[in-house]
């Protein structure tokens, strides 16, 4: 009787082992609700990655128009300085035409 109570207890507990490392119902659950809150952080963090983008795709706009403006105002501003320059060594010239403008290298 003792033997038998001995492998009674052997089997049970063998059998609570093999149940034990079985997922049950509430750890499939768990799983699949581990498995939903990954893909709502995934879709979460694409949500907030494409906001991100969108506004950094307005500011570089913004940015590219306004340098777009500054070039534009930055090469008027050479074409007029060239300008300047030339109509006033020409207006020198004519102006006063034995005086040299070019340093004399001794």
């Amino acid at each position: 009787m003792k033997a038998f109570k001995v492998i009674l207890v052997i089997a049970t507990v063998l059998i609570l082992a093999a149940c034990a490392s079985q997922p049950n119902m509430g750890d499939i659950m768990q799983q699949h609700a581990t498995d939903d809150q990954a893909a709502v952080d995934l879709q979460t963090q694409l949500s907030k990655d494409w906001k991100r983008g969108s506004k950094l795709l307005q500011t570089g706009t913004k940015r590219a128009q306004q340098a777009e403006k500054a070039l534009e105002r930055g090469n008027q501003e050479i074409a007029e300085g060239t300008r300047l320059m030339e109509e006033s060594e020409r207006r020198f010239r004519e102006a006063f035409p034995d005086l040299k403008l070019e340093a004399d290298n001794n």
